[in-house]
């Protein structure tokens, strides 16, 4: 914690930037030593920048997935690293509270596609988009098969 101590002190001599990029380098530093619990506590000490969340997020799930591979003694599947994350969300001094969607998010093109979609009864050509200002229309088969099957769907609610 000696770390911690001169950076507490060193915020009122020094820019909080200072402060944050020595705090991160001894997270790093200690994850590398397998120090999981003096991690921790650096990265519970202050609030960092916004610019390190991301890093610092990482590095918090790192060392929990390390203390869960050590105890296990195998490599973690996809679904433990999910229930790790679920379990130890990162704190408030490198989290905005903002959650994580693992889910696709409809871009404004693929609105203006549906839009006129169900306007016109119809797929419209690339020229029509282009003129209404749509961009790249849908990213694989897939979707355009599920965007017209749930279209006719609706349109056959609606004509009920």
């Amino acid at each position: 914690m000696g770390y911690v101590l001169v950076v507490q002190t060193m915020d009122d001599r020094h820019s909080s930037d200072v402060a944050d990029a020595l705090l991160s380098s001894v997270a790093h530093v200690s994850l590398y030593r397998r120090r999981y619990r003096y991690l921790y506590a650096v990265l519970r000490c202050r609030h960092f920048s916004p610019v390190y969340h991301g890093r610092l997020q990482q590095l918090w799930f790192d060392g929990h997935y390390a203390e869960a591979e050590a105890v296990r003694q195998r490599q973690l599947s996809a679904v433990d690293k999910y229930r790790i994350r679920r379990r130890n969300p990162p704190p408030n001094t490198i989290w905005d509270g903002e959650g994580t969607v693992y889910c696709f998010k409809v871009s404004a093109s693929r609105k203006q596609w549906r839009r006129l979609h169900r306007a016109r009864g119809h797929v419209p050509p690339l020229l029509q988009m282009a003129e209404h200002g749509g961009g790249a229309l849908l990213n694989s088969k897939h979707e355009t098969d599920q965007t017209v099957h749930t279209y006719h769907h609706e349109c056959a609610h609606q004509n009920d």
